[in-house]
């Protein structure tokens, strides 16, 4: 009995806790995630979380704004710009049906062929991008 109090009488030293290696965020895997998988990977390290994930909302929400069935729920949470990053993910996660989503990323349009058939046929830029479409490279190159 004497062991016990005398062990539980000297002072505890303060447990030191190594830092984990959490990987970086993938907007990928976030989207994913939220999509089909339904692991909700979010509380894997809350802090850490808050900041990267905030840095990939609009990536997120971007890419839900493509697909008809999350269109809404994708306008619904970026209105609300001033909701936390928990609570973003959340509205997603718990919002979005599973359902497996894959389709192309919107490409980047050059602009410098826009601005070349722009000055050329002197068409707006709805135009010019239709017409972006449709020229080959040979074409761009002579104009």
């Amino acid at each position: 009995m004497s062991n016990l109090l005398e062990s539980l009488s000297q002072r505890s030293k303060p447990v030191e806790i190594e830092e984990f290696n959490i990987p970086k965020l993938n907007p990928f895997d976030i989207i994913d995630d939220i999509s089909y998988k339904k692991k909700y990977i979010y509380d894997v390290d809350r802090h850490k979380m808050d900041e990267d994930y905030s840095k990939l909302r609009f990536i997120i929400n971007k890419r839900f704004s493509h697909f008809l069935d999350t269109v809404i729920d994708s306008n619904n949470i970026n209105i609300r710009y001033g909701a936390d990053s928990k609570m973003h993910f959340d509205y997603l996660f718990y919002s979005i049906k599973s359902k497996f989503r894959k389709g192309p990323w919107p490409k980047k349009i050059n602009m410098e062929h826009i601005d070349m058939i722009k000055r050329k046929y002197g068409y707006s830029q709805k135009r010019a991008e239709e017409a972006l479409e449709l020229l080959n490279d040979e074409q761009l190159k002579k104009i």
